[in-house]
């Protein structure tokens, strides 16, 4: 795994952290807001896709991870948090620490 570290110059994805918080509005539907950590430099990796079909429509699944510089109060609190590259917000759904605390590794999927 050591030589699928980034170096600092790979890092060339400006990338947004967003953390999402359930909560309701006035007529008691649920409403989601996504609340920005911080934009960051990331190095993103495209690691698979595919399709399935569920009942009958065609569901796309993307997954990517990316790398940034470790920042200890996303890696600490790393519950509900969306990247948000070019736009398209993506599920994180693991954050690891790679390095003694140099970069943080972010599994995302996405589905279409």
């Amino acid at each position: 795994m050591a030589n699928d570290l980034p170096s600092i110059g790979d890092l060339n994805r400006r990338v947004i952290l967003q953390r999402v918080a359930g909560g309701r509005n006035t007529i008691g539907e649920r409403s989601d807001t996504f609340n920005e950590i911080a934009p960051v430099w990331a190095k993103r990796e495209d690691t698979s896709g595919g399709e399935s079909l569920d009942d009958g429509t065609v569901i796309a699944l993307q997954v990517r991870r990316y790398f940034i510089r470790y920042r200890k109060a996303v890696y600490q609190d790393s519950a509900n948090l969306i990247v948000v590259d070019d736009g398209v917000k993506w599920d994180v759904n693991y954050v690891g620490v790679h390095g003694r605390d140099v970069f943080i590794e972010l599994k995302c999927s996405r589905r279409e």
